[in-house]
C-alpha cells in the first residue's frame, strides 16, 4: 500500500521563498527612514541655532557700531582748518575706538596749537623777519607723522569696519571759527600797523609831505624817494629824501598817532 501524500507542504516552502526578495527592500526602506530622521534633526538644530544667533544680533545695542570720521579726511583738513580741527576730530575717533590714552594725546596737541596760533600771529605782525610760516609748516609735519598718520595706519591695519560720521556740523563749526580767526587777525594786524608801521609805509607817506616842504621853500624839484636810515628814538626816524634833480635832503620823520610829521634839520 502506497504511503499517504500530505497536501500543502510543497506550497508552504513556496510562499517563504517569495518573501526573500522583499528583505533587501524592507532593509533599504528602514535605512532611508533613519537617514531622513537624522537629516530632519540636523535641520531643526541648524534652524534653532540661526534663530538664537538672530536674537543675539537683534539684542545688540546700536552703540556697539563704531562711528568715525574718516581718518584720512580728518588729517587732510588740517591744511584747510589748522591742526586744531583735525586733532580734535581724531581725539573723538580714538574715544570711539576705545583708546583713551591716544585721545588724550590728541587733545594735548589741540591745546598746543591753540597756544601756538596767537603767538604765531603776534610774531608775524610784530617781528616780520622771523620765518613763522616755515615754523608752522614744520609743526604741521611733526603733528602729522607723530599723531595724524598713526590713526590712519591703525584703522587700516586692524581692518576696522566703521560707519562714517557726517561732516556737516564739524565743517560748519570750523568755517565759523576760521572766519572769527581771520577777523581777529585783521584787527590785530591793523592795530599793530598803526602802532608800529613798517618802514616802507613811513617812507611812502613822507614823500608828499617832503614835496609840500619843497614847494614852500621855493624848490622846483620834487621828491622821488625817501629812505629811512635809522631810528633816533621811539617814533623818530632819520631819513634821506632824494629829489628829482638828483639832490638829497636829510629829514626826520616822526609818527604821532595817525599823523606823520616831517622835519628838515639844518643841512
Amino acid at each position: 500500500m502506497a504511503p499517504p501524500q500530505v497536501d500543502g507542504q510543497p506550497g508552504g516552502h513556496t510562499w517563504l521563498t517569495c518573501l526573500i526578495p522583499l528583505v533587501p527592500i524592507i532593509l533599504l526602506w528602514f535605512l532611508i527612514k533613519k537617514r531622513n530622521e537624522r537629516v530632519r534633526q540636523e535641520e531643526e538644530q541648524s534652524k534653532l541655532f540661526m534663530e538664537n544667533e538672530n536674537m543675539e544680533n537683534e539684542s545688540q545695542p546700536e552703540s556697539c557700531v563704531i562711528k568715525l570720521w574718516n581718518p584720512n579726511a580728518a588729517a587732510n583738513l588740517a591744511l584747510l582748518f589748522s591742526p586744531i580741527f583735525s586733532a580734535w576730530l581724531m581725539a573723538k575717533n580714538w574715544q570711539e575706538l576705545g583708546k583713551p590714552d591716544e585721545a588724550k594725546k590728541s587733545m594735548t596737541w589741540v591745546k598746543i596749537w591753540i597756544g601756538f596760533l596767537p603767538v604765531y600771529l603776534l610774531l608775524v605782525v610784530l617781528v616780520p623777519g622771523i620765518p613763522m610760516p616755515l615754523v608752522y609748516v614744520i609743526l604741521l609735519v611733526v603733528w602729522y607723522y607723530k599723531l595724524g598718520k598713526k590713526q590712519i595706519t591703525y584703522v587700516k591695519e586692524a581692518g576696522i569696519q566703521y560707519e562714517k560720521k557726517a561732516w556737516g556740523k564739524p565743517v560748519l563749526i570750523a568755517l565759523a571759527a576760521t572766519v572769527v580767526w581771520f577777523m581777529f587777525a585783521g584787527v590785530v594786524g591793523g592795530a599793530a600797523a598803526l602802532a608800529n608801521p613798517p618802514k616802507e609805509m613811513l617812507q611812502a607817506a613822507a614823500i608828499p609831505v617832503v614835496n609840500q616842504i619843497a614847494m614852500q621853500s621855493g624848490l622846483s624839484a620834487t621828491c622821488s624817494s625817501v629812505v629811512i636810515t635809522g631810528e633816533s628814538s621811539k617814533g623818530l626816524y632819520d631819513a634821506v629824501a632824494t629829489l628829482s634833480d638828483g639832490s638829497t635832503l636829510k629829514i626826520q620823520i616822526q609818527l604821532k598817532g595817525q599823523q606823520i610829521l616831517v622835519n628838515v634839520p639844518p643841512q
